[in-house]
C-alpha cells in the first residue's frame, strides 16, 4: 500500500510504534507500516494525532486534506 484514502466521518488516525493505525470508535479498521506509505488523503472529517503528523514529517509522508469548502 502507498497511498491511503481516509473518508470515514468520525475515524481517528493515531501511530503506535512504526505503525499507522485508523479506528472508529472502538473497532480497528486498518493498521499498516509507516514505511509502506508514500501519501495519506483526507477526505471528511477525521481526527489525527500530533505524533501521527510528526512520524509523517520525519518519513517524507505527505498529507492531504481535501475541503470542498476551500
Amino acid at each position: 500500500m502507498r497511498h491511503l484514502t481516509v473518508s470515514g466521518f468520525g475515524d481517528f488516525l493515531g501511530v503506535h510504534g512504526n505503525r499507522l493505525i485508523v479506528r472508529n470508535g472502538d473497532n480497528v479498521i486498518l493498521e499498516t507500516a509507516l514505511s509502506r506509505l508514500r501519501t495519506i488523503r483526507i477526505d471528511k472529517s477525521v481526527s489525527l494525532s500530533s505524533n501521527l503528523i510528526l512520524a509523517c514529517a520525519a518519513r517524507g509522508i505527505r498529507i492531504y486534506f481535501l475541503d470542498w469548502k476551500a
